[in-house]
């Protein structure tokens, strides 16, 4: 089960297959939860949405439904993502470990998968943080200057390795002598 939710890309075909028209459902509910649900950054959302053009391009999938059913559970995974992140704001606001927080930094995608992927989840759920918080939201300041594989299968030790000297500041001294928050997708 497992592998199969992993790899829902490449079973696109049984899918369609024994769901037919439910595949827009269950394409819906997997692109909604890679975007609104930070704790889901492991779902094949990239390679299922290339995966579902082409079985759109055989004349599989409706191009137009397909198109609908994506951008809506886009827009609405995000506006949730949000909104998590909004309502934990509020709450860590109240918490002493977190109130004396005054910016939040989503930790950014390289500019190369950023073009890809079009969006960084992290982003939106950092953005309802602070304003949640009532903090400055910094999101152009932290860059990421050298592409790496992906995090999610990777043990903490190797997160850690994966991502070291990968970043930097375009101006360090706007973030001197601040709590940050730094906030990313990889739970």
């Amino acid at each position: 089960f497992i592998d199969f939710i992993l790899h829902l890309d490449k079973y696109i075909s049984l899918i369609i297959q024994q769901f037919g028209i439910l595949t827009y459902f269950i394409l819906f509910l997997i692109i909604f939860a890679e975007t609104g649900l930070v704790v889901t950054p492991f779902l094949p959302g990239d390679s299922l949405l290339f995966a579902a053009g082409t079985f759109a391009s055989l004349g599989s999938l409706n191009v137009i439904w397909l198109f609908i059913t994506l951008l809506a559970a886009a827009i609405l995974g995000d506006t949730i993502n949000y909104s998590i992140g909004k309502f934990l704001g509020a709450e860590l606001k109240q918490s002493e470990l977190f109130n004396s927080v005054n910016t939040i930094v989503p930790v950014p995608l390289h500019p190369d998968k950023l073009k890809k992927r079009g969006y960084n989840q992290s982003d939106s759920f950092a953005e309802g943080l602070a304003i949640g918080m009532k903090v400055e939201f910094d999101l152009q300041n932290l860059v990421r200057t050298v592409a790496t594989e992906t995090q999610t299968r990777k043990s903490r030790f190797a997160r850690f390795k994966n991502v070291d000297s990968i970043f930097a500041l375009k101006n360090p001294e706007k973030l001197e002598g601040k709590h940050i928050l730094l906030v990313d997708d990889v739970v």
